[in-house]
């Protein structure tokens, strides 16, 4: 037999490691044809700070955060010749990211729901693998044995609830093991006189919210592990992955039950055991707004001493704030639905069930069709209505592809512990800090760019009593602060009958040049604060709970 045929190529590992020679390096073939300012000034910041094992990269929305990300990984992946793993919250934002480092000719790999591609140039140490949190934090994940040398975090100020749902057990109310777990902690809920919230609970009232004690969970701990395991909690492929980091920790989680389903999870998010958190590894975390330190510090077990915060004024787009009328929530989303008509219309609602009362006209967001479907919606011309499940991130709709964006509802934490500390223990600035954060995420799905302009209508009593509040809006950025209070203005003039809705759409949509006069005009001259300061003390017990 003849060798005569086989060609040996040896691989092509770059030794490049300052982040603007390597884009410098690249063959563009999308949009992106140089560094803007602020991205420029990211990656020279970081340069600077590349020894340290944990440094924050806020930029605003639109700021380009993700070339910067995935610059910063192939320079790490140069570095070190190790594995290196760039995380995104969801498997469309997987794909989203690496078309983008597609045409900035990066190569990558991705791994997502169990599937490689470019697996070869990861497992060289030639390019960084991008995944999601799911994969790398379940409890059977591949990249527990890897050695990674760093980890870049994608929009890490919503990390949290993609973290801590690989740390939870929920079981759905329609499941038979719901009754057969709740009932072991009937008899602690008759004594304590709450009898009837546990049957309400138990007979669908999503509104109960129910925490089992501690001392309580320690004592059933054991039953409730053998009472799982006979029900092949570790067979079904969505509890199977938890199951694996909970199975033999029980006694340390806590146990909530509500008219929807139970959820079983760690008080506090366990990530200090995992290996990506040694002194081994280095991680960059990227966010368009810093949540609270506490938050951090929860999420992820460390105080972000390292911040690169770069100028700029990316982020600025023209939004218009209409705060839509009816006395209930059904009037109020008659009328929006009636503004949009004939427009192409995003739609983000707190809530699954929330979701389904926009349906029809609306169609709601099926992660499972990926990142195709948006594209799709981004691409197309009809007067289609998308709504997005509780939904604050991910999804990007830059320019013409969506000008109008409603809100819908005051939103809250995904986790069944996140709305129990939210709603028992009410540190309002944390709770403030939270709920902002989701609006703003929310509102960047449209607005990604300066030139960016168009229309958010508010709908929900709760929602829009929030945002008219001064001290709930100052942990929003100065200029949305500003555009929410001239939209308050706005709709006290609809309400005058001085201008109608339909007229303020269409100006702003249009590019009226009466729009722009009076929205330069004005929107300067409302005061804006600056966020508040959280109390140290906060960030400290934060520290010393973990």
């Amino acid at each position: 037999m003849s060798l005569s045929k086989i060609v040996i190529k040896a691989p092509k590992r770059s030794t490049v490691t300052k982040p603007e020679d390597i884009f410098r390096s690249l063959t563009l073939r999308g949009s992106v044809e140089n560094l803007w300012a602020p991205q420029a000034e990211a990656l020279s910041k970081w340069d600077s700070l590349r020894a340290e094992k944990d440094v924050v990269i806020e930029m605003t929305t639109g700021g380009g955060k993700t070339l910067v990300g995935l610059l910063l990984a192939q320079s790490l992946v140069n570095e070190t010749n190790g594995k290196v793993v760039y995380a995104c919250p969801t498997n469309q934002l997987v794909e989203q990211t690496a078309a983008q480092s597609s045409s900035s000719g990066l190569p990558v790999a991705t791994y997502k729901q169990g599937q490689w591609t470019g697996e070869e140039n990861y497992d060289r140490c030639i390019s960084p693998c991008i995944t999601t949190y799911a994969a790398l934090f379940n409890g059977l994940s591949i990249f527990r044995d890897a050695e990674l040398k760093a980890i870049v975090f994608d929009d890490a100020h919503v990390a949290n609830n993609a973290i801590r749902s690989q740390f939870s057990l929920n079981i759905p109310a329609s499941d038979l093991l719901f009754k057969k777990v709740a009932n072991l902690f009937q008899g602690f809920f008759l004594k304590s006189s709450r009898s009837q919230q546990f049957a309400d609970a138990l007979n669908g009232n999503t509104f109960e919210l129910l925490f089992v004690p501690m001392f309580e969970v320690v004592r059933q701990a054991d039953t409730l592990r053998k009472l799982m395991a006979d029900n092949g909690i570790d067979a079904s492929v969505n509890t199977k992955f938890s199951w694996a980091h909970l199975k033999d920790k029980l006694a340390r989680c806590s146990v909530l039950i509500s008219g929807a389903r139970i959820e079983i999870t760690p008080f506090l998010l366990p990530v200090g055991a995992l290996p990506y958190f040694t002194d081994t590894t280095r991680r960059i975390y990227l966010t368009a707004t810093l949540p609270s330190q506490v938050e951090f510090v929860r999420t992820f077990g460390v105080v972000p001493k390292q911040r690169v915060v770069p100028g700029g004024k990316s982020g600025e787009a023209q939004r218009q704030f209409l705060f839509v009328n009816g006395e209930t929530e059904e009037e109020q989303r008659s009328q929006a639905l009636a503004l949009v008509e004939t427009r192409k219309a995003c739609i983000v609602s707190r809530s699954d069930a929330a979701a389904s009362d926009w349906c029809p006209p609306a169609v709601k967001f099926d992660k499972g069709k990926g990142h195709g479907s948006i594209l799709d919606f981004q691409a197309t011309k009809e007067t289609r209505k998308l709504v997005l499940a509780a939904r604050y991130d991910g999804i990007d709709l830059p320019g013409d592809s969506c000008r109008v964006l409603i809100l819908d509802g005051l939103p809250f934490g995904e986790s069944l512990l996140d709305r129990f500390i939210t709603q028992g223990v009410r540190i309002e600035g944390l709770r403030s800090t939270h709920i902002a954060t989701r609006i703003v995420q929310a509102i960047g799905r449209i607005f990604r760019s300066n030139s960016d302009h168009g229309v958010v209508i508010v709908c929900g009593k709760e929602l829009q009593r929030w945002m008219r509040d001064p001290n709930n809006q100052q942990y929003m950025p100065k200029l949305l602060q500003q555009q929410v209070q001239l939209g308050i203005e706005l709709s006290r003039n609809v309400a005058d009958g001085k201008t109608t809705y339909e007229e303020l759409i269409c100006a702003v949509l249009g590019g009226s040049r009466d729009w722009d006069e009076l929205y330069t005009s004005n929107v300067g001259s409302f005061e804006a604060n600056d966020c508040p300061k959280e109390a140290e003390w906060l960030t400290e017990i934060a520290v010393r709970e973990r």
